[in-house]
């Protein structure tokens, strides 16, 4: 993407030629946490928003006049694809292998089972 591109849809001045100060920190899960561009800082969600990013999983680089951000993954990053579920659904899926392939070693019970146990932790 072009730097002005860039500040035009954050909303922040970046300068037209040269470099443009970019750093980024990082949660747990290796998302981007925040984002900060010449002197104003967003979060990576903002930025994954406002710059229809793939992921909030992205590395930015400079060449140029231009900003490259490649992403990994898709969404939000919680571990279920809503397209590849409903995907699975519609090839005869139930909700359980659904469930299991996408977080390995979980036990699915029914509420009386696990409300006992939740109760006198």
């Amino acid at each position: 993407m072009a730097v002005k591109d860039v500040g035009t849809a954050l909303g922040v001045p970046l300068p037209a030629s040269g470099g443009v100060p970019v750093e980024i920190s990082r949660t747990g899960g290796h998302r981007v946490k925040k984002v900060k561009l010449a002197d104003k800082s967003f979060s990576g969600k903002e930025v994954r928003e406002k710059l229809a990013l793939r992921s909030s999983d992205f590395t930015v680089k400079q060449k140029d006049d231009y900003l490259i951000f490649t992403t990994k993954g898709f969404g939000h990053g919680i571990g279920m694809s809503q397209y590849g579920a409903n995907g699975m659904a519609k090839e005869g899926k139930n909700y359980k292998e659904i469930v299991k392939y996408y977080y390995k070693d979980v036990a699915i019970t029914s509420v009386p089972e696990t409300a006992p146990k939740l109760v006198s932790r």
